[in-house]
Parts: C-alpha cells; sequence; structure tokens
C-alpha cells in the first residue's frame, strides 16, 4: 500500500473518531444523553475533551489534504507523533477516561489503532527516499 494511502486511512480514523467523539462531548455535556453522559453532563472540563477531538478532526483534515503530496515524510512524522499523544494520552489516563465509562474494551481498541498508527506511519516515513522528502545532505543558503 502506498504511504500516500495509509496518511488517507489515519487522517479518515482521525476525522471520524474525533468528529464523532466530539459530538458525543456535546451531547453528552448538555443534554446528558450518550456514552460520555456519565462524565460529560454539566462538566466543567468537558471543554478539553471537546477541544483536543476537534484538534484530531482539524489534524485529520490536515494529514488529508498533505496526502497526494510528493513531500510526505513531515507528514508521516506529523501523525505518528499525533498517535503517540493521543495513545500515550489513553494509557497515562486509562481508569478514568474508560474504566469510569465501564469502555475498558473500546480503550484498549483505540489505544491498539493509535499504536498501530505510530509503527505504520513510522515505518511510512523512513521508506520515503530523502530527495522525494525534499531533504539534502547539502547545507541550505
Amino acid at each position: 500500500m502506498s504511504t500516500s494511502r495509509w496518511l488517507q486511512i489515519n487522517a479518515a480514523f482521525l476525522m471520524l473518531m474525533g468528529g464523532g467523539a466530539a459530538v458525543a462531548d456535546a451531547v453528552g455535556h448538555f443534554f446528558n444523553r450518550g456514552p460520555l453522559a456519565a462524565v460529560m453532563f454539566r462538566a466543567p472540563l468537558a471543554i478539553s475533551s471537546f477541544e483536543a477531538h476537534l484538534l484530531a478532526l482539524l489534524l485529520g483534515v490536515v494529514l488529508w489534504s498533505g496526502a497526494q503530496r510528493p513531500d510526505r515524510r513531515r507528514l508521516h512524522i506529523l501523525a505518528a507523533t499525533i498517535h503517540v499523544i493521543l495513545g500515550g494520552s489513553n494509557l497515562l489516563f486509562f481508569e478514568r477516561a474508560f474504566g469510569s465509562l465501564d469502555m475498558r474494551l473500546f480503550g484498549v481498541v483505540i489505544t491498539a489503532c493509535h499504536f498501530a498508527f505510530v509503527l505504520v506511519q513510522t515505518l511510512a516515513a523512513l521508506q520515503i527516499p530523502r530527495a522525494e522528502a525534499g531533504i539534502s545532505a547539502r547545507p541550505a543558503q
């Protein structure tokens, strides 16, 4: 599979999961409905989760828009970094985030997806030849 296709798959994942989770955050906070209602309803820090999920969606848009560019190495590095942060955050706050909602299985699956994307995007970044990535051994002038 091409490295641009992996960026598109990654982008679609971030847009779908980030957008869906942002909707679940808002519905839970304002209407006490949905899978996140137990922790989001009128929670003062619901804004943090909402912002994080919308940023995931936005970063998905960035990855999608750059997936066909010839200089994708930096986007693969960005994608891997995004998933280190998201997966690492899931691990750090696992019990409070997923345990309190009795969503541990979902937490395991989504965290595994993040680290799978770290691996795939890191390998994709290493696979792109230096010339294609716009990297030169000559110093900039």
